[in-house]
C-alpha cells in the first residue's frame, strides 16, 4: 500500500484531534436485540410480539410503558402495533413500527397488502412509522417486493423475521458522527501547513449544517475547491476533469470518482505520489479493548475503466482505514480492510509505511466480505459487517512476534481516534465507487 507524504501528515493531524462524546439517549437497546432505533422510531419489530417480549430487549425495562396511537395506556401483555408509542422513564418517547403492519392493527393481513398496492399506485400516502412498516422484507428499501412479501406471509409462507435469541446482552454505541453524510464535507487543500491539512471551504447541501467529515484529494490534479465547476447541482462538487463527489439524498450515499487518466494524461505512472480521493473524520476516542468492534458499511463499484496505457504502475485500491493510536502517544497503526483491488484478491498484510514510519495492518478481502469475492460493477450494493476486534488482537500478535516495537503490545494499549475511506489510484484508470451507512460500533457485554 503506497501512501504519499502529504496524506500521512494530514491524517496524523486528524488522528490526534480530541473529539467530544456524542449525545446519547438514556434508554439502551441491547445491541443484538434485532431492533433498529433512529432516535424517533423503533422499527423492524416482528408481528405478534408483545410488550413484555419487546421489553426484554431493553436495559432497565422497568422504566418502560406503552401508549396506543391515541395516547391511551396499553397493557404490556398486548401485541405491539405500528403507531404505538414506547415511553422510557416518563420522558423519552419512541414510535414503534412492525414489519409489514402498515394498517396499524398488529396483524399482517390482506388489508396490509391492499394498502401497499395503493401506495405503489400513488392513491395512498404512508408516513412515519407506517412508511417504515412498509419495508416488509426489512432490506432497507420500499418497493413492490414488500407487497409480495406481505402476500406470501398471510398465505402461509412466512418471510417477516423473528427477533434473534440473546444468550448475552450487549450494550452498543456508535463512534462516528454523521454516518449518513448529511452535514456535508470540509474540502482540504492538496498542500499542508507543516503537519496540518489546510481547509479550503465547506461543501454542504442542507441548510445550517456543519461538516464533521473532510474530503482529501492528494496528488490528484486540479483542486476540487479552487477549480470547482458550478453546474447548479448542489449535491455534486467537481473540478470537471479528474474528480467528482456526489451525495444522493435518497439513499444517503456518497459516490467518489477519481479519473487518474486525467492526472497522468496518458503518460506511464511512476512509483510515487499515488493520487488519492477519500473522506475522513475523527471519531469518539475509545479504547480498543471492547468486547466487539463492528465496522459496517454498504459499498458499490459504480464504474471502472481500465488503463489506457499499460506501461508503468496501474492499480486501484479502495479501503477503509481506522486510526489506532497508542494511549502513551508513541505508536500509530493504519488499520485497514481490503474492499477493492483491481489487481486481484488481497492477502492479510503487516508492513511498514516508509513515508510515515508507521505500520499498516490490512485485512484480506476474503475476511472483509466473509467469502472470497471481488467487487464488480454488476453486483449493486454489497453489505460489509465485520467484527474487527479479533484482527486488532492479531495485529498485536504479529507486532509482538516480529518485535516491531521492541516490547509487547496489546489491544488495551491503543485507542481508535479516526477513520477514512477512499481511493489510492495509480495509472491511467477512471473509477467510481459509492458508500453509505458507514459505521463503527462498540459493543460491551452488560454484566
Amino acid at each position: 500500500m503506497k501512501k504519499t507524504f502529504f496524506i500521512i501528515l494530514t491524517l496524523l493531524a486528524s488522528a490526534i484531534l480530541s473529539i467530544a462524546s456524542f449525545a446519547q439517549s438514556e434508554m439502551i437497546i441491547y445491541a443484538n436485540s434485532g431492533l433498529t432505533c433512529d432516535g424517533t422510531y423503533i422499527s423492524k419489530l416482528p408481528d405478534g410480539i408483545t410488550g413484555d417480549e419487546f421489553s426484554s430487549r431493553i436495559k432497565d425495562s422497568t422504566k418502560l410503558s406503552f401508549k396506543d396511537a391515541s395516547g391511551s395506556a396499553m397493557n404490556v401483555s398486548d401485541i405491539v402495533k405500528t403507531g404505538e408509542v414506547l415511553v422510557y422513564d416518563n420522558s423519552e418517547e419512541y414510535i414503534l413500527s412492525v414489519l409489514g403492519d402498515v394498517s396499524g392493527d398488529g396483524k399482517i393481513t390482506s388489508a396490509d397488502f391492499l394498502k401497499l398496492k395503493s401506495y405503489f399506485k400513488g392513491t395512498l400516502t404512508l408516513e412515519g412509522a407506517y412508511m417504515k412498516a412498509a419495508d416488509a422484507d426489512g432490506n432497507g428499501k420500499i418497493s413492490s417486493t414488500d407487497a409480495i412479501a406481505v402476500k406470501k406471509y398471510f398465505t402461509g409462507r412466512k418471510l417477516v423475521n423473528a427477533l434473534p435469541k440473546m444468550t448475552k446482552k450487549f450494550i452498543s454505541y456508535e463512534i462516528i458522527r454523521d454516518s449518513s453524510f448529511e452535514n456535508g464535507f470540509t474540502i482540504l487543500s492538496q498542500q499542508t501547513n507543516g503537519a496540518a491539512a489546510i481547509p479550503l471551504g465547506n461543501w454542504t447541501y442542507n441548510e445550517d449544517t456543519v461538516p464533521t467529515w473532510e474530503l482529501a484529494q492528494w496528488s490528484s490534479g486540479k483542486c476540487l475547491w479552487e477549480d470547482r465547476i458550478d453546474d447548479g447541482n448542489k449535491y455534486t462538487i467537481t473540478d470537471g476533469s479528474s474528480k467528482w463527489v456526489t451525495y444522493d439524498p435518497e439513499d444517503k450515499s456518497i459516490s467518489l470518482r477519481l479519473n487518474a487518466a486525467d492526472v497522468y494524461k496518458g503518460q506511464p505512472a511512476g512509483g510515487s505520489n499515488w493520487p488519492h480521493l477519500l473522506i475522513e473524520a475523527g471519531t469518539e476516542i475509545v479504547s480498543c479493548d471492547a468486547d466487539r468492534i463492528y465496522l459496517s458499511f454498504d459499498v458499490r463499484l459504480v464504474d471502472y475503466k481500465p488503463t489506457t496505457n499499460p506501461a508503468g504502475i496501474n492499480a486501484v485500491q479502495i479501503n477503509p482505514f481506522i486510526y489506532l493510536k497508542a494511549k502513551d502517544k508513541t505508536k500509530f497503526i493504519w488499520f485497514g480492510a481490503s474492499v477493492f483491488d483491481d489487481r486481484g484478491p488481497t492477502a492479510q498484510s503487516w508492513q511498514l509505511d516508509a513515508s510515515s514510519g508507521n505500520m499498516i495492518y490490512g485485512i484480506s478481502n476474503t475476511n472483509t466480505y466473509g467469502k472470497e469475492t471481488q467487487l464488480t460493477t454488476d453486483m449493486g450494493w454489497v453489505h460489509v459487517n465485520l467484527n474487527i476486534r479479533p484482527y486488532i488482537d492479531h495485529c498485536c500478535y504479529l507486532a509482538n512476534t516480529d518485535g516491531t516495537y521492541g516490547s509487547d503490545i496489546k489491544a488495551s494499549d491503543f485507542e481508535i481516534t479516526g477513520t477514512n475511506f477512499g481511493f489510492e489510484t495509480h495509472g491511467n484508470i477512471d473509477c467510481t465507487f459509492a458508500i453509505r451507512n458507514y459505521s463503527i460500533q462498540i459493543w460491551n457485554e452488560d454484566k
